[in-house]
């Protein structure tokens, strides 16, 4: 049924849409490199109707595609009358029920911005990747689209039903974290591993990561911390209806953010540099004496690195072949977590799986043995990963001793000297 845009108003009681723009922001160097648009309605006294209620009236109605077809258009007219930078984007959304109804209408979108003289190479077609059902419809959108010169966007990405499978059909030009994982991401381990891990795979695929949901300038560093290109939310500007007084908003609030995460992140560069030095230097202190031990005092000056190291969660040595030398000599903490299985940070996951390692286990495929040793270098850092002695994140320094290596198993830090 072909609905006109009257059709759509007179159904929906309204008087007219509105099209309000919130900026994207590129976290490197502040710079605003685009906007996406969102409907609002308008009431005939000029008060505006909220998203949630229009789109349910629209439902309710059974005009779900006519309302979002009608809301693309206004936001192409509106972008490209406002004649922004010409290096600014448009980002557009699309729902998955409207894949199978743009199969229909082949170069629909690019006819429309043709129309508007808008260069489909400044639109970035925004797909809610978790309501996604019919994949083959989604790698046919995502074909058609890219080859009339648009950007793809996978959104919402890493709630619902994310799928990897989607990422490999869709290839995006842009991910973006959905705000419920970005959001207080700072008080959530579980939420920053999962940012790291979706700015991982953008970088590995090619694509750029966006956080949306910014709603503090701590929310803005710890997606610097964790991988972020972009980001979107409420601390750079709320959406609104003037599109260059919402670019030149988040414009000085994204400068003003970059600078103090230049002066932040340096900071902490520091601080980790000045941290892992001294480490290395109280480790090299009992170098000499793990070199010239024996079987019977290596326990020992384990058990005295390990209260000497702050950071030191468990040691222990392992011969240059990767079979483990002398005992897993555990931190007071992890010990007693250990043997009581006590709930906390520290708690030993209840399962035979994670135990600490015992003389004759094998390391020799632990990349903090081989790599070091392959490389000839004095020392490794490992990436953060499950420790098998504890059951929670760690990482291995490894440094080399002759023909033994010292593993620390620290917080959450290990080291292994050979």
């Amino acid at each position: 049924m072909n609905i006109t845009p009257f059709d759509l108003l007179a159904a929906l009681n309204l008087e007219g849409l509105s099209t309000w723009f919130q900026p994207i922001t590129n976290l490197r160097t502040g710079t605003v490199v685009g906007c996406e648009a969102l409907v609002r309605g308008v009431n005939s006294d000029g008060t505006i109707v909220a998203p949630s209620h229009l789109f349910a009236a629209a439902a309710a109605a059974d005009m779900s595609l006519a309302l979002e077809r009608a809301a693309r258009e206004d936001a192409i007219s509106s972008f490209a009358a406002a004649l922004p930078s010409e290096s600014l984007l448009l980002f557009l959304n699309f729902s998955a029920a409207v894949l199978d109804s743009e199969e229909l209408m082949p170069g629909n979108i690019h006819k429309s911005c043709r129309h508007h003289a808008l260069d489909p190479r400044r639109v970035a077609l925004e797909i809610v990747e978790s309501g996604v059902r019919d994949l083959h419809a989604l790698k046919r959108f995502a074909e058609r689209n890219r080859a009339y010169g648009f950007l793809v966007t996978l959104d919402d990405f890493g709630t619902q039903h994310s799928n990897l499978e989607r990422v490999a059909l869709v290839r995006p030009d842009i991910i973006k974290i959905d705000q419920s994982i970005v959001r207080a991401a700072g008080e959530d381990m579980y939420k920053r591993s999962v940012m790291r891990s979706i700015s991982y795979l953008a970088r590995t695929v090619g694509s750029l990561c966006l956080a949306e949901g910014v709603e503090s300038y701590d929310d803005i560093r710890i997606a610097a911390e964790e991988g972020a290109d972009l980001i979107q939310g409420y601390h750079l500007a709320k959406p609104h209806p003037d599109l260059l007084q919402v670019v030149e908003a988040a414009q000085q609030t994204g400068s003003e953010a970059v600078s103090l995460l230049r002066s932040d992140l340096s900071a902490k560069v520091l601080s980790e540099e000045g941290r892992q030095r001294r480490i290395d230097e109280r480790v090299a202190e009992y170098v000499p004496r793990l070199r010239s031990g024996t079987r019977e005092t290596w326990d020992i000056d384990l058990r005295e690195l390990v209260e000497a190291v702050p950071e030191a969660e468990c040691a222990y040595l392992v011969g240059i072949d990767g079979i483990q030398l002398s005992s897993t000599i555990l931190d007071q903490a992890l010990e007693n977590a250990v043997e009581s299985e006590l709930s906390g940070a520290l708690r030993a996951r209840a399962h035979p799986l994670f135990r600490p390692a015992v003389p004759g286990d094998s390391h020799a495929l632990k990349n903090y043995v081989y790599a070091l040793l392959t490389l000839g270098h004095s020392r490794y850092v490992t990436d953060y990963y499950v420790s098998l002695a504890g059951g929670h994140l760690c990482r291995t320094l490894a440094v080399r001793v002759a023909q033994a290596k010292l593993v620390i198993c620290a917080k959450p830090l290990q080291v292994c000297l050979v």
